[in-house]
């Protein structure tokens, strides 16, 4: 029989087609300093995108011999809120931008913590709460415990009025409390000597976010420039929009990371001078530049766990445990701290997304959690949740017995005399070089480059030379003999790569 014919590789989003546009920036200045920067909006009141530099080189032209006024200043107060306690997902996020922690570092850090540390003549202390968590609920003891804190350690102006609460989402369970340290009173900087230096980067993130989720919020005052550009009878409009800090509030602990930089930011960087209605500007300089749009960044591992939470998929101690698997299994690997999908990544999950519908969707996790709560609060069996699910998925399975592509048949042996795809398969019991091959795209096979650096993975022997492990122990009633299941234990080791 021939060879199936090769796989197309699967296109992303880095393959789309840039799309083009400009912005234009004018230097101003008033009769007193500082100069400032205003953004090119549109003509007259109509907005205008600029998607060429004819165009943009058109605009800066009539721009030189306009006439700068001030069409109208706005000055209001704006306030940002404190940010709640930590959840799991929302320290693991934290952690990875502020302290450079990977999610399985951070929690293995926070379990420590958790299950206590020896602070001299106090003994063994526990110094946060349970760390696997998707509640942002505090007890009361703690909230009255860090609010007398606030007070004596900053003030009253930082302590609001009342306890500040937090909106729990839909489908959290609740179980446990916010992570948080279990006194407020223990300030980082007090058991430091105690703590190694990661351990203490946790527990300050954690203490800090905390004690910031009960202070008052921060206050900016806001101003909002339009301005116009008169020219013969066209009128060109610029806005420019500055903040400047009135209150610190809770910035005075904590200040919540964020991937990029965003309005705020920007804001903030704009320092004003006094401006009104009426006042002529001078300009100084114009700078059109020229960009292009970007597909989405990759993930890095706080994006990623951010994403699945907002998903649905998975739970808070299972974030870390699929960030490990999709690496240990080669699905995806770091490259300067973002994941890139391997090939066998995209071919497993094209597979797999074109015959199980139904399973590999991002909604089945969400949905799959309101059927449990359904059944833990009697509205289900949990035998007609089975059935309904087994009806789909056998069916599912069906199809993909018949129309699923043999990838197995598509591969060259390697050095090695058995398949290539038996890394991927079988369970792993040895070590051995193997190369990942791929199908170019007049047929042919070629090797697939792999990372320069060991890699720690469990590879296979050949399925001839592993032992069959019985389904009953003959001298045990146990499902597998624990004996035998030890002795054939799969190894770690480090697998050269072709």
């Amino acid at each position: 029989m021939g060879q199936s014919p090769p796989r197309p590789f699967r296109r992303t989003g880095a393959d789309r087609r840039a799309k083009e546009y400009w912005t234009i920036d004018a230097n101003l200045a008033a009769n007193k300093p500082p100069a400032f920067d205003a953004r090119f909006l549109g003509k007259g009141d109509e907005k205008i995108e600029i998607t060429n530099g004819e165009d943009a080189e058109k605009i800066r032209l009539a721009l030189e011999k306009a006439d700068w006024v001030v069409r109208s200043a706005e000055k209001k107060e704006r306030r940002r809120n404190a940010t709640p306690p930590f959840t799991t997902s929302k320290l693991q996020q934290d952690s990875s931008r502020k302290l450079r922690f990977s999610v399985k570092r951070t929690m293995m850090i926070a379990q420590r913590l958790y299950e206590g540390i020896e602070l001299g003549d106090e003994g063994l202390v526990g110094l946060i709460t349970y760390m696997r968590t998707d509640s942002t609920r505090v007890s009361a003891e703690a909230i009255t415990e860090v609010r007398e804190y606030i007070t004596s350690e900053y003030g009253a102006n930082y302590l609001p009025g009342s306890p500040n609460t937090y909106k729990e989402k839909k489908e959290a369970q609740a179980a446990h409390e916010a992570i948080r340290p279990t006194a407020a009173v223990r300030h980082p900087d007090q058991v430091k000597k105690y703590l190694q230096e990661d351990e203490f980067k946790v527990y300050k993130l954690i203490w800090q976010r905390f004690v910031a989720s009960q202070m008052n919020p921060a206050v900016f005052d806001q101003t909002t420039v339009d301005i116009d550009a008169k020219t013969g009878n066209e009128v060109f409009q610029f806005r420019v929009t500055g903040s400047v800090p009135k209150f610190d509030g809770f910035l005075k602990v904590y200040k919540e990371s964020k991937e990029t930089e965003d309005e705020e930011d920007e804001e903030l960087k704009h320092k004003l001078p006094p401006l009104e209605a009426g006042q002529k500007l001078t300009l100084k300089s114009l700078l059109p530049e020229q960009h292009f749009t970007e597909p989405p960044p990759r993930f890095n591992e706080a994006s990623l766990v951010k994403e699945l939470e907002e998903r649905g998929i998975g739970r808070p101690s299972t974030y870390a445990t699929i960030l490990s698997t999709i690496q240990e299994r080669m699905y995806a690997q770091k490259i300067g701290g973002k994941f890139v999908p391997t090939e066998i990544g995209l071919v497993v999950t094209d597979l797999l997304v074109e015959n199980f519908k139904d399973i590999f969707d991002f909604q089945y996790t969400a949905r799959l959690e309101e059927e449990l709560d359904e059944i833990e609060e009697g509205k289900q069996t949990g035998n007609d949740a089975l059935t309904e699910f087994y009806k789909k998925f056998a069916k599912d399975l069906r199809y993909a017995e018949k129309h699923m592509e043999n990838i197995k048949r598509m591969e060259k042996p390697t050095r090695s005399t058995w398949k290539t795809s038996s890394v991927w398969r079988n369970p792993p019991t040895k070590s051995v070089s193997c190369a990942v091959r791929r199908w170019s795209s007049s047929g042919a096979s070629t090797a697939r480059s792999m990372p320069a650096a060991p890699m720690t993975r469990k590879i296979p022997t050949p399925a001839s030379s592993r032992k069959r492990i019985p389904s009953i122990c003959p001298t045990s009633t146990r499902p597998i003999c624990r004996r035998l299941r030890k002795r054939n234990t799969a190894k770690t080791v480090a697998a050269s790569w072709s």
